[in-house]
């Protein structure tokens, strides 16, 4: 008979029985001595007040001074004066005889626009202009003939007055009966109607002369508005000769030959030499804090300017509103539509404490931090925050100038300071 295997046919009651408690007994034991080393970081972190590794927190000092809100804007810069030419009257393009970036004098012609139209009503004002003028020429002259007249008639008038008077005083002188005592009478009422009939005449005379001084008015009238209305006319044919109002380089010229123009049509842009404006746009969002006179903090490709707000467009186009910003120095090396980077100072409040606004803190709250001490460790302390401008925030209490602060811990340094607080 073979060997009986005394091993494999012993009963299972025969094993030891702590050998199915083995890994429990392991696993317990390492976890134990996980809870032993936690607990006694734990308690370290608890009895120095929490410190933490320079090289696993984010530290902001804080600081007294200014809080200062602004918006970032960008645009370019552009001439302060710019001067826009348009049309005066419609009119077809005939000629165009200066190009963009030519340099322009006043007088100088930019194009030559023709209108058939206001040419022939310039020619029908001067004929109705020299019609005028010869009918006030007629009135002048009939007024001095018919004053000529009256005079030659008032003269012999008045020498009738003084022949009949003479005569009147004459007969008076002779003695009674020579002459007729009719004859007495009748030269003395010839001599009385002569008198009255020369005062008719004259008052007739004056009547006459002022009726045709006010038609010779009115005539100078009509004349004078028609002069001015030739004038006009004149203007507005010279207007079709366009020219440079002032000095300047052409800048924009949009119209071309043969091209009609309506009134009012812009036929060139012209840039005025002179001082440079930043034209920046603003978001929407800041427009209810412009106003004129804000200062800014400006960047043209690396120069620093600074300025202040000098104009706001009264509306909001595509979510932004145009703000120019008068630069106080401009070099000379700065160029019209250079491109500028800048901040616009919205609201500053001075001489409040300050610092590094800390993660998840928001204005008007309040907050545990850790205040780092001179040996390193930390506190914790309770802040009342304020207001707060783009990474800054306001301290209202719990910590004053220069103290530093965590503002944020890395993933370990957070789990060893939950661990400290829960205890």
């Amino acid at each position: 008979m073979p060997e009986k295997d005394w091993n494999m046919d012993r009963p299972i009651e025969d094993v030891p029985r702590w050998r199915p408690h083995l890994r429990w007994l392991l696993v317990t034991g390492i976890v134990a001595i996980g809870l032993t080393l936690a607990a006694m970081s734990g308690k370290r972190l608890w009895s120095t007040g929490g410190a933490v590794a320079g090289d696993s927190a984010w530290i902001g000092a804080v600081e007294h001074g200014s809080l200062v809100w602004d918006v970032a804007a960008a645009g370019s810069l552009s001439p302060a004066n710019t001067r826009v030419v348009s049309a005066l009257v419609a009119g077809s393009v005939i000629e165009i005889h200066r190009d963009v970036g030519d340099e322009l004098k006043p007088g100088t012609p930019i194009a030559t626009v023709d209108n058939v139209t206001e040419r022939r009503r310039l020619l029908e004002m001067e004929q109705e202009l020299r019609v005028a003028q010869a009918a006030l020429t007629e009135l002048q002259r009939e007024l001095q003939s018919r004053e000529l007249e009256q005079q030659k008639l008032y003269k012999e008038m008045a020498f009738e007055l003084n022949d009949a008077r003479r005569r009147a005083e004459a007969t008076e002188s002779l003695p009674a009966g020579v002459i007729p005592e009719l004859e007495v009478l009748r030269l003395a009422e010839r001599a009385e109607a002569l008198e009255t009939l020369l005062q008719v005449e004259s008052r007739r005379a004056e009547a006459v002369t002022g009726s045709a001084n006010a038609q010779i008015e009115q005539q100078e009238t009509r004349v004078e508005q028609l002069a001015k209305l030739k004038e006009f006319q004149q203007q507005v044919v010279d207007s079709l000769s366009i020219q440079s109002p002032v000095d300047g380089v052409l800048k924009n010229l949009p119209i071309e030959t043969g091209e009609w123009l309506t009134e009012g049509t812009v036929i060139a842009e012209i840039v005025e030499p002179g001082e440079l404006v930043a034209r920046l746009s603003v978001p929407e969002s800041a427009a209810a804090s412009l106003r004129l006179g804000l200062p800014a903090r400006l960047n043209a490709r690396g120069i620093d300017l600074s300025g202040h707000v000098s104009r706001i467009d009264p509306a909001v186009t595509s979510g932004t509103i145009t703000v120019d910003v008068e630069l106080a120095s401009a070099p000379d090396t700065l160029r019209a539509d250079l491109s500028v980077q800048g901040f616009i100072e919205l609201q500053r409040i001075d001489d409040i404490v300050h610092m590094a606004r800390p993660v998840g803190v928001g204005e008007h709250s309040t907050a545990q931090l850790h205040r780092r001490m001179e040996n390193g460790d930390t506190e914790a302390v309770n802040v009342q925050f304020g207001l707060s401008a783009g990474d800054r925030i306001q301290v209202l209490d719990g910590l004053d100038a220069g103290d530093q602060v965590v503002l944020s811990l890395s993933s370990g340094a957070r789990q060893q300071d939950s661990f400290a607080s829960s205890r």
